[in-house]
């Protein structure tokens, strides 16, 4: 690019000197030769003494870098401006390659372009305050940080942008979560924490209580980052972070140093009802398995569809009803088994939804911490 822009100056002082020849020549009475186009000439004729009585005379030889110079005022200032303007596009060149190169690089770096690597089912979540949001039951309401953790992920909150960066160094979530209301300049601080940490690329990330969100613009190192406003549902946040589900890494299950499982976590207060939906919305085929203090149930999912349910006492939606009063133990997800014999065919919304309403008619409440 600076070789353009020379190469540039060099043509507006090459017309300069083209239009000085020209002058010279129409103006000289005894020159048939124009003086720079030999070197000895121009010599001879850019030294010579200037006669006192063409000292005063504009048209008079002179020399302007280097070069002999015969032109009027108006004819050296129309020179001097077509240098500036080779100059100008010259600057401008520059700034426009440089502007592709930058875009060419975030290109390379995007996430779309990197492939996905196997991820801890680990979430950072940047926030000052816990945000509720509206679950899958009408009526009943959940913290983010807890629908998370309901579907199996370990969710680590910190206060600021500035403290996500210093967990980066123990290890890279696959989801990282910022609340835009923690500082109005949270959507750049990430975009430049992803810029210097290069497994970010591969980390999905989402902000909420976004003024406006179907306005924002794609931020340069994150072109795929969700924008969520200040209202939103927890199956709006399960569809959304199901697809991470795909790259995370098998669970080794306790006890059992052979055996590993998709996803396990605990039964805390009603979140089966969230693991439901979860496995509903992802479309995700295979076992999941609940214990309480004893074998508790199973449920069998193809394509996000319950097809099979059992417990000890009862089968079908009846099962699914009684595991869902559970209110404590542990739940895995087995994506490589399944139950190929079906005693029933439930979407989870529809068990959920009738599953609430029996609660209100019996007079209790289904509640979420």
């Amino acid at each position: 690019m600076l070789v353009i822009v020379m190469v540039l100056i060099v043509t507006g002082l090459s017309l300069a000197a083209s239009t000085s020849v020209s002058t010279s020549v129409s103006t000289s009475v005894s020159t048939s030769v124009s003086p720079v186009g030999n070197t000895q000439a121009t010599q001879e004729f850019a030294a010579a003494p200037v006669p006192e009585e063409m000292a005063a005379n504009p048209d008079y030889p002179r020399t302007f870098l280097g070069i002999p110079w015969r032109a009027g005022p108006r004819t050296t200032v129309v020179v001097l401006l077509g240098m500036a303007a080779s100059f100008a596009s010259g600057l401008i060149i520059l700034t426009v390659a440089w502007m592709q190169r930058g875009r060419s690089r975030v290109a390379q770096g995007a996430p779309e372009a990197a492939p996905h690597a196997e991820m801890e089912a680990l979430i950072y979540l940047v926030s000052a305050r816990d945000k509720i949001i509206q679950s899958g039951i009408p009526g009943v309401f959940i913290s983010l940080d807890k629908c998370l953790r309901d579907v199996g992920f370990t969710v680590i909150t910190v206060r600021n942008v500035q403290e996500a960066n210093k967990l980066l160094k123990v290890g890279t979530p696959a989801i990282l979560g910022v609340d835009c209301d923690v500082d109005p300049k949270a959507m750049r601080q990430v975009d430049k924490l992803v810029r210097g940490h290069s497994p970010l690329y591969e980390t999905f990330v989402f902000f909420y209580n976004v003024t406006k969100p179907e306005t924002v613009k794609p931020l340069p190192h994150l072109p795929n980052a969700t924008y969520m406003g200040a209202s939103f549902s927890s199956r709006e946040v399960l569809a959304m972070v199901s697809p991470v589900f795909d790259f995370v890494v098998p669970v080794t299950l306790e006890g059992h140093p052979g055996e590993t499982c998709s996803l396990q976590g605990k039964i805390i207060t009603n979140g089966l009802a969230e693991i439901l939906q979860f496995l509903e919305l992802g479309r995700r085929t295979g076992l999941l398995s609940l214990e309480g203090r004893q074998p508790a149930g199973v449920i069998n999912f193809q394509n996000g569809l319950i097809t099979y349910a059992q417990t000890s006492v009862h089968e079908g939606r009846d099962a699914v009803l009684e595991i869902l009063s559970l209110q404590d133990g542990n739940f895995h997800f087995f994506g490589d088994k399944r139950i190929r014999q079906t005693n029933c065919k439930l979407s989870a919304l529809e068990v959920l939804l009738y599953w609430a309403h029996q609660m209100d008619e019996s007079g209790m409440s289904v509640k979420h911490s």
